[in-house]
């Protein structure tokens, strides 16, 4: 009986086997929730969902926002605060799993690439505990796959902008996101092929997308000396300009 249920999960398709691991996954991650008290960084980001801002000192607030949204009102509960980061890692995978298939146009290729995604103990962490990377993994993700499907159909705008609301939502989720744009923008310019589209509209209102999602967030610092940005740089260790 194991031998032959073993063999019909080999039968299935790929999407079908990284669903059956993503279930299995998202239960191993439940129970280590429930298992697990929450860490004092974790409770200082749970508590950002308490009192929503458009900004706080050491990182942009989306972390609060999946708190606020996804069960983290509920007290004394550490599965309901810790539900956004299994379920951002569940979509995490899936968005995975998307981005291999178009980039490769293999199935195969994309399950391994989700499964292996959802193995690593790293990124494992991160769909159990509360951090700024679980959200910041997701839109970083998606803003690749829509930037993808962007290129491959050019004159859609509307994938354009997708892409730069996408982008403006990782923004909002850590500093590091910044780093996301310049070589998205570096291939359209080294790449004969595409460098064109930088006189097109797309790409700009791309950008021009992404600026107005995480603007809530520049007014926010404008009006306190900019503290989650001079934070930022005072950890990094860089000399003053």
């Amino acid at each position: 009986m194991g031998a032959r249920a073993i063999g019909s999960v080999s039968n299935w398709s790929p999407r079908g086997k990284l669903l059956l691991l993503l279930l299995g996954m998202t239960g191993l991650r439940a129970w280590m929730a429930v298992s697990i008290p929450l860490l004092g960084g974790e409770a200082y980001y749970w508590l950002w969902g308490r009192f929503p801002a458009a900004g706080y000192y050491d990182h942009p607030p989306m972390v609060g926002y999946i708190s606020r949204i996804c069960f983290g009102w509920i007290n004394g509960s550490p599965l309901a605060a810790r539900s956004g980061p299994i379920l951002l890692g569940f979509v995490s995978a899936l968005l995975v799993y998307q981005l291999t298939l178009e980039l490769f146009q293999n199935s195969r290729t994309a399950w391994r690439a989700a499964a292996l995604f959802s193995l690593v103990p790293i990124f494992d962490a991160m769909c159990v505990l509360i951090e700024p990377d679980n959200s910041l993994l997701l839109f970083s993700v998606l803003t690749w796959l829509l930037f993808w499907k962007a290129l491959q159909r050019e004159s859609s705008l509307g994938l354009w902008v997708l892409a730069g609301l996408a982008a403006g939502l990782a923004l909002l989720s850590k500093l590091h996101a910044w780093a996301l744009l310049p070589p998205l923008y570096g291939t359209l310019l080294f790449s004969p092929s595409k460098r064109r589209l930088l006189r097109q509209a797309g790409p700009w209102l791309a950008v021009l997308a992404a600026l107005v999602v995480v603007s809530p967030n520049f007014l926010w610092n404008s009006r306190h000396d900019w503290v989650t940005y001079t934070h930022a740089w005072r950890r990094s260790g860089l000399q003053r300009p």
